[in-house]
């Protein structure tokens, strides 16, 4: 009963937070950003299945406040093709944060903590960043945007790098199947779909799952 009364009230600071993320995506992007109810629902989502799933903790915590980070990226692809930096920015300054934080109570596993959030950014970012840059010199258009870029980065910041080997293709997948959606409804076929949602979906699934994600790989693969 505790837990169901405690998501009950996540959802509704959620509800709150979608509003916020709704005007900040506004105020990037300037008028005419949709999506004002569904940005609530996700939040509220968001926040119920972060405090489920974590319950009242440092962690919880974290992920609400990245909820509306996510759910602000979304907005602004889609309704601008564009993820801004302040978005990527205050992600990374919540993932440091949360870091600090288990530094001034454990140093050496803030320490462990950091480096293994700097190599999951840099397993993210580099090879990206060389696979999109080859590409684009050889098919001489932009195939990944640095928003993109900076955005898994983020991610692998967040989850480490053994996760992002999965998030990585969960989130290619989800962008192909976005693409289909979105060219069968509205007929836009262009090469410049917003592929910010998919990432930031494939992002928040692996940060709840992170757990069994790391113990299938560890199992498994390595």
């Amino acid at each position: 009963m505790q837990v169901v009364l405690s998501c009950a009230c996540a959802s509704l600071g959620g509800t709150l937070a979608g509003a916020l993320a709704h005007r900040w995506a506004t105020g990037l992007v300037g008028a005419g950003v949709p999506g004002a109810r569904a940005a609530c629902l996700c939040c509220a989502a968001g926040w119920a299945s972060a405090l489920w799933r974590l319950g009242p903790t440092i962690e919880a915590l974290e992920l609400c406040a990245l909820c509306v980070v996510l759910v602000t990226v979304s907005l602004t692809d889609l309704a601008a093709r564009v993820i801004p930096d302040p978005c990527t920015a205050c992600a990374a300054a919540i993932r440091l944060a949360h870091v600090a934080l288990v530094a001034l109570w454990a140093p050496s596993e803030g320490l462990l903590l950091l480096g293994g959030s700097v190599v999951g950014a840099a397993v993210a970012f580099l090879p990206l960043l060389a696979v999109t840059l080859a590409l684009d010199g050889r098919l001489g258009g932009e195939g990944m945007g640095g928003g993109d870029l900076k955005l898994f980065a983020v991610a692998g910041l967040h989850v480490g790098w053994r996760a992002f080997l999965l998030l990585l293709p969960v989130a290619c997948a989800l962008g192909i199947a976005f693409a289909l959606v979105r060219e069968r409804l509205t007929g836009e076929g262009d090469r410049t779909f917003p592929f910010g949602p998919p990432i930031a979906l494939s992002f928040w699934a692996t940060l709840l799952a992170q757990p069994h994600v790391e113990a299938w790989l560890a199992a498994w693969l390595f």
